[in-house]
């Protein structure tokens, strides 16, 4: 037993190394947002997550369908959100705020398996 926890601390290891480079798994490969400090995108939202921090809402919105950027809320009352949207359209400066969006080339990919998806269940 003790030489298989040796070898789960191997892999951990790998999965460190393997986070780095992204390189070995495509599902860690693609996530990639493009930040937009002090923007919110107002409207347009799909669903919110309650998340730990911002470094969650950009896999959570590759894991919406039709998610397409998202913006980050800690508020007051302790309420830590990433609230996915359809679009970026409603870009305002505010201060504080923390924002992101899909490359073109995901955003494509992340719609078309939206409707890819609708078209097996019809």
């Amino acid at each position: 037993d003790h030489s298989d926890d040796h070898s789960d601390d191997g892999s951990d290891d790998d999965s460190d190394d393997h986070s780095d480079d992204g390189s070995d798994d495509g599902s860690d490969d693609g996530n990639q947002c493009i930040i937009d400090s002090n923007y919110d995108y107002s409207g347009y939202d799909i669903s919110y997550d309650d998340v730990s921090g911002s470094d969650d809402c950009c896999d959570g919105c590759y894991a919406t369908q039709g998610c397409a950027a998202w913006t980050f809320s800690s508020d007051q009352w302790g309420d830590v959100r990433c609230y996915y949207k359809s679009s970026k359209a409603g870009r305002t400066y505010s201060q504080g705020m923390t924002s992101g969006y899909l490359p073109n080339n995901d955003l494509i990919r992340n719609t078309t398996s939206m409707l890819r998806g609708a078209a097996k269940v019809a």
